[in-house]
């Protein structure tokens, strides 16, 4: 059963809510937040850091987002959900 949620993240001295969407996946999660209408995937790893998978076609489309972005939400899922 998939869970909807907005994700509250403080980037560059506000914060910005993001829709997201919790997934069971076998054993563990994933988390799909929507970011300027993409949707980037997080998963937790092994030390319950999580982490952003894209697939090669996806690259590009992802590109234009800001990498400390992705940084941010990721510290924040850490955060919330460990």
């Amino acid at each position: 059963m998939h869970e909807t949620f907005d994700l509250p993240v403080w980037y560059n001295g506000k914060e910005i809510m993001f829709p997201a969407e919790l997934q069971p996946y076998g054993y563990t999660h994933r988390i799909t937040v929507h970011i300027e209408n993409f949707p980037f995937m997080f998963e937790p790893d092994e030390e319950k850091n999580y982490r952003v998978i894209l697939m090669d076609q996806d690259r590009k489309k992802a590109g234009k987002i800001d990498p400390y972005l992705l940084h941010v939400i990721a510290e924040t899922l850490k955060y919330l959900f460990t």
